[in-house]
Parts: C-alpha cells; sequence; structure tokens
C-alpha cells in the first residue's frame, strides 16, 4: 500500500495523506479574486502562487474577475493584511469573497466510475454556519503545522510525526481522533489532485440570489448529485453580487455546462443573474497552511 501511495505521489495524482480541515476552526479564510489584464494573468497568478497562505489558485474564464484563489491565516486581521499586500504586487484590486454558510463540500471522487463520492456532506438537511473558531496550545500547533504537509510515506509515519513534534505516537493519533470527532478536521485519507487524474473542465457557477432566498435554494442545489460544493459567500455591491456559488467538476466542459443548465432550469436559478465560470489553468492546488512550524 505504502509503495502505492509512493507511485501516486511521485506521478502527482494525489497532493498528500493527510488532514481536511473544516473552514473557520482554527483560523479565517476567505475566497478571493481580481481583475487582470489578459495579458498579465500568468504572472499575477505566479506571484499570488508563492505565498504558503495561497492554495487552490486557478485563472477562470466568464467574467472580469479571472484571477482566483483561497487565502487561509492565522487570524482575519493577517489575511486582510495579506490580500492588501498581494494586491499591490500584482496592481489590481482583490476583492475577497468570506465564507457566510455551507451547504454541502464534498470533494471525493470515484475513481473507478467517475462519479462523485459521497465522503464529506455538510448537510443538505443541515447546512453549517457556527464556526468554532479557537486558540491551539503550543503542542497543538506544531502537530496541526506538521500534519498539514502530509504524512511521511514511511512504514511508521505516525511515530516520526510524534518525534517532529516532540510527543509520544499515541498522542498524535488520539489529538486526530479528537479534531475529526469535533469536527475541526473533515477527514483524514488521500487528497487527490482531480486535474491529474481527468476532471479538468471545473466549472464554478454564481448566481445573485436574493438573501431570503438564498437558504432554501441553497439546500436544494446542495442536494443536487452532481454537486461538489455549494455555499454562500458575501457579495461586493456594484462588484460582483453573487451570494450562491457550486462547483461541478467533469471531464467535457459542453457536459459541465449541461448539466449546470439543468439543474438551474431545474431549480428555476435562471431567473436569477448568474455566471458559468471555467478553471483555465491551475497556478496552485495544496492543502490549506493555516498555521506554519519551523519543523514542517
Amino acid at each position: 500500500m505504502r509503495s502505492a501511495f509512493c507511485h501516486a505521489k511521485a506521478n502527482g495524482w494525489i497532493d498528500r495523506i493527510g488532514p481536511v480541515w473544516a473552514p473557520r476552526t482554527v483560523g479565517w479564510s476567505t475566497l478571493a479574486a481580481a481583475p487582470v489584464p489578459a495579458e498579465r494573468l500568468h504572472e499575477a497568478g505566479s506571484i499570488i502562487a508563492r505565498y504558503p497562505e495561497i492554495n487552490h489558485n486557478y485563472a477562470r474564464s466568464g467574467a472580469e474577475l479571472n484571477l482566483w484563489f483561497v487565502l487561509t491565516a492565522p487570524t482575519e486581521n493577517a489575511g486582510r493584511s495579506l490580500l492588501a499586500t498581494l494586491s499591490q504586487e500584482i496592481g489590481a484590486p482583490i476583492y475577497p469573497f468570506p465564507l457566510v454558510r455551507e451547504y454541502h463540500i464534498d470533494l471525493g471522487f470515484d475513481l473507478a466510475e467517475g462519479r462523485k463520492a459521497k465522503v464529506l456532506k455538510c448537510g443538505p438537511k443541515t447546512p453549517c454556519d457556527r464556526w468554532r473558531t479557537r486558540a491551539l496550545s503550543d503542542r497543538e500547533r506544531r502537530l496541526f503545522a506538521v500534519l498539514s504537509e502530509g504524512l511521511p510515506l514511511v512504514p511508521q509515519p505516525y511515530r516520526q510525526i510524534a518525534e517532529q513534534c516532540g510527543c509520544a505516537e499515541s498522542e498524535v493519533v488520539q489529538q486526530i481522533a479528537h479534531w475529526l470527532a469535533e469536527g475541526t478536521m473533515r477527514r483524514f485519507g488521500a487528497v487527490v489532485r482531480h486535474r491529474a487524474l481527468g476532471w479538468t473542465a471545473n466549472a464554478m457557477a454564481v448566481w445573485a440570489v436574493p438573501p431570503a432566498l438564498v437558504d432554501e435554494l441553497g439546500v436544494q442545489l446542495a442536494a443536487e448529485p452532481e454537486v461538489h460544493l455549494c455555499y454562500r459567500r458575501e457579495p461586493v455591491p456594484e462588484v460582483w453580487p453573487y451570494t450562491l456559488y457550486a462547483m461541478v467538476h467533469g471531464s467535457d466542459p459542453t457536459h459541465v455546462a449541461q448539466v449546470v443548465a439543468a439543474i438551474q432550469h431545474r431549480l428555476a436559478l435562471d431567473r436569477f443573474p448568474h455566471r458559468l465560470l471555467f478553471s483555465t489553468h491551475c497556478f496552485k492546488q495544496t492543502g490549506a497552511r493555516y498555521v506554519r512550524h519551523r519543523a514542517a
């Protein structure tokens, strides 16, 4: 099994074996986007990708906001300060779209049949909008940082992590179990690079749904089997009015567009202003790093 994971990582099929952290449990995060001239898009994307606080950094077509990324930071002040720095470096305004409520987050894939694997459900009957952000102890912070880099692919990975963190192997295993039980950690396992495995037609659909309707429609949208991610985010008046987001992954852009069109017709979402943004280039896809530690 270890050799299979080593082979998958060497070929770029998996990012790591490790935790998927729930948002807003140990720090602050936001989706953000910038309007960048086409001739400077790759330069700007490469600048942003250099920062360890950045993950899931893509160029997208279908809107003036064409450079998208997720930023994580220990605190909101630190995150917003970094957004200001990035804006100066790329020479373009950056607009943050913080998460308001998650209806469904599931990035599992059925590798055998190319269908969505139902693994990381948050709802749709219980949409999540309450985060248990808390400070970590020094011991927890060390372990959090080391685990975020992924398990070392060695015969006794937990023992090696314990040695890095200066604790017992049993403490590592118990802390992982505790984080899973309380929801700080969504799951612990292989995190795949879906683009490398053939899911290259990945679309972000957004709708400007009024506040009074967005939760009801968000729950309905999350129940659609083709939807991997579904959440509500804060709009930016006069720039980006969209409140409801969904991600649909596939291998053929025409098919993905047809799937999204069928869903929005079925739920009557086409009565609202909407956009469909396809990712055109991946600058960075890695796990979220809320905290860093020298040992990592």
